[in-house]
């Protein structure tokens, strides 16, 4: 099965079945195509490999990600993201 991600920002290999592996300190991955979001309630499902810090979320079309930076999914204010780690939620970097 072929990966329906991308990588926006930073370093990862992207695995069979969605798998991602990180290789930079804040690498960026998105659904590769996907039409964008206009309205209704929609979900997405995620399994963490992992117990470090992950962030995931939703992104807008003008959504900045600077791996260099430490910028991802909720650091800018077109985002809106999860961390596990912390336990918190974050848009706008806040």
């Amino acid at each position: 099965v072929p990966s329906v991600l991308g990588v926006l920002t930073g370093d990862a290999a992207l695995g069979p079945r969605g798998a991602v592996e990180g290789r930079s300190e804040f690498c960026s991955v998105a659904v590769a195509g996907c039409e964008a979001v206009k309205d209704g309630r929609w979900y997405y499902e995620v399994e963490l490999g992992t117990d470090g810090v992950v962030q995931v979320g939703w992104a807008g079309a003008d959504f900045g990600a600077d791996d260099g930076a430490g910028d991802g999914v909720g650091d800018d204010a077109h985002s809106w993201g999860f961390d596990g780690c912390r336990g918190r939620a974050w848009t706008a970097g806040a």
